[in-house]
């Protein structure tokens, strides 16, 4: 997202940059996502509540078969469990 996203807050579209970049490079997209963060959505708070964050790591996305907005679209589903619509 490019900033810190709550799963709270309504859906948010993702930045393009990442898909810009594994269309450029050819590389694939290792998607990981921050759970389990006590504290989430208070900046300073967050710092002194003592938690157990995970990363939890999702399959690597190829996105050089996939348009932008695709690419994009795949991501969001796998890191934030959206559905295709």
């Amino acid at each position: 997202h490019g900033k810190i996203h709550l799963d709270t807050d309504p859906p948010r579209k993702l930045k393009g940059g990442v898909a810009r970049l594994a269309h450029r490079t050819g590389s694939p997209i290792y998607p990981v996502r921050v759970e389990d963060v006590r504290g989430a959505g208070h900046t300073i708070l967050a710092v002194f509540i003592p938690s157990y964050s995970k990363l939890k790591a999702f399959p690597s996305l190829d996105c050089s078969a996939l348009g932008h907005d695709e690419c994009l679209e795949q991501l969001a589903v796998l890191i934030e469990g959206r559905n295709k619509t």
